[in-house]
């Protein structure tokens, strides 16, 4: 495995704590008797004070001393008892970075860290390193854009921690893997001396208001350290408030701003429609998002003027923005499919959708052309198509070539 974790990186973390209490007692002891009591002697001639204050620097000395020699003879006494999780997230392109947090609310001491795979310079892996006296139930992993103007946002539950995942020679290994609708997925399993003790389990992406199970805590993982300046999103929040949190570079903000948005229900219309029409990126989708989360018969009340606002977002340039667009209107597009047998082999089947029946037919043809076989223009629910299209199709359509017949819902070719 690529990155990960050395017992080095432990040591420093787990043997931080010990070093500065034992050494401190040696240096309060040696500051007392060399520094304050000769002040105070100088200074007052107190020699009860300045013999006290001498007791105190050999008392601290002497502390030193002992946990030295309990640190030797049974460390276990003074050492404080203290859970690892440790491991590597794989494979992530460049423009990507990640996020994780635990359901602990006190991270104790943690980093994660980008490192050039040795194997595909076009590749980054993060080693991440978690210490704490707490035991974690699970993690939570986020892959996003770096971009600020294009959220991508892949989130996933690593859980449960089992006992075994909790011990310093186990690593987590978690695989980004592509999926052909252009998503990502996240394929986990153990190692042990880098050697795979368990099954690979992939993980689906998380729905945009599904809870992460860190949601509780407050702190988070940045792309270079385990920050702990996360903030809680609170339930009476002002707007500022909520504005700064969508906007958020900590991903894991982001997503519970618009999980509590979302949440509010129709209460939450009229903040939506003011996040629709701002221009701040962040801001629109986050609307958007929190719009789409609702249940269908609370997103079906909104105003007349937040649907004006959500679809002219269909033609966004960010795929995110459309493809979160769809989600809100859940209205159906119309589209054919079609099979051209003078096309190259990656190009012989074509997806091809427009936003009304007058469009798609006009677009569809018919082409009467030999080799080629078409549907007719059907309605189909885009939102639950696993497709990569390309928009800016004629007449802005969507489209997606393949060298397959796509599947439901798209409509299925007819038998030659």
């Amino acid at each position: 495995m690529n990155g990960s974790i050395t017992s080095a990186d432990i040591g420093v973390l787990t043997e931080t704590a010990d070093f500065v209490v034992k050494y401190g007692f040696l240096a309060v002891g040696l500051v007392l008797i060399f520094l304050i009591a000769p002040v105070i002697y100088k200074l007052w001639g107190e020699k009860r004070l300045t013999f006290a204050t001498v007791c105190f620097g050999l008392a601290f000395i002497i502390s030193y001393g002992v946990l030295s020699f309990v640190s030797v003879i049974a460390p276990s006494w003074i050492a404080s008892p203290r859970t690892i999780v440790s491991g590597t997230v794989l494979g992530i392109t460049s423009g990507f970075q990640v996020q994780l947090r635990s359901d602990l609310r006190q991270a104790g001491q943690a980093y994660t860290k980008r490192e050039i795979d040795r194997d595909n310079a076009s590749i980054s892996n993060f080693p991440f390193l978690l210490a704490t006296r707490d035991t974690p139930g699970c993690l939570a992993v986020s892959v996003s854009s770096t971009n600020p103007d294009s959220d991508e946002i892949y989130a996933f539950n690593i859980t449960p921690l089992s006992r075994e995942d909790l011990t310093p020679d186990m690593e987590i290994v978690a695989k980004v893997v592509s999926t052909s609708a252009g998503g990502v997925n996240l394929r986990i399993w153990r190692e042990r001396g880098q050697k795979q003790v368990d099954a690979p389990k992939t993980l689906e992406p998380l729905n945009e208001t599904t809870p992460d199970c860190g949601e509780s805590r407050t702190a988070s993982v940045a792309p270079s350290l385990w920050s702990l300046v996360g903030s809680a999103f609170a339930q009476g929040m002002q707007t500022q408030d909520l504005y700064n949190s969508l906007q958020s570079d900590d991903v894991f903000t982001r997503r519970q701003a618009r999980i509590d948005l979302s949440q509010k229900g129709s209460n939450a219309f009229e903040t939506i429609s003011d996040l629709l029409g701002a221009d701040a990126y962040r801001l629109k989708l986050g609307g958007l998002v929190a719009l789409a989360g609702m249940p269908d018969d609370q997103r079906k009340t909104a105003p007349a003027e937040i649907w004006d606002k959500v679809r002219p977002l269909l033609g966004s340039s960010d795929k995110t923005m459309r493809d979160t667009a769809v989600q809100a209107l859940h209205e159906p597009a119309y589209c054919y499919q079609e099979e051209d047998l003078s096309k190259k082999a990656d190009e012989k089947y074509l997806a091809l959708c427009q936003w009304s029946q007058p469009g798609c037919d006009e677009v569809r043809g018919p082409n009467l052309r030999s080799g080629i076989t078409q549907t007719a223009c059907v309605a189909v629910n885009l939102w639950d198509a696993e497709w990569n299209y390309q928009p800016g199709g004629v007449k802005n359509s969507w489209f997606q070539y393949s060298d397959k017949p796509f599947g439901a819902p798209f409509p299925s070719l007819p038998a030659r």
